[in-house]
């Protein structure tokens, strides 16, 4: 069967080896090292060598996001401003 490709959170980019399914971390947010996502989670990541930093989002990803993707605000958090 298939499950997840990727996982997506404000800390990190997880995918998933093929062979075991075990979660693996593959990007890192600004300012966090591979040791303290691992330090988050209460599983053994796989965490290779080559972790890259995350790129901050532009201008684009987050309208796309905020206009497109989550139109509505069910995933995003909203903050309304008048």
């Amino acid at each position: 069967g298939s499950g997840p490709y990727r996982v997506i959170t404000n800390q990190a980019l997880f995918g998933f080896d093929q062979d075991t399914k075990r979660m693996k971390l593959l990007e890192v947010k600004p300012g966090r090292t591979p040791q303290d996502i691992q330090d988050l989670v209460d599983f053994e990541l796989i965490i290779p060598p080559d972790i890259k930093e995350m790129a901050e989002p532009t201008d684009e990803d987050l309208r796309l996001l905020r206009d497109v993707i989550d139109a509505e605000g069910y995933f995003l958090k909203r903050v309304i401003r008048k």
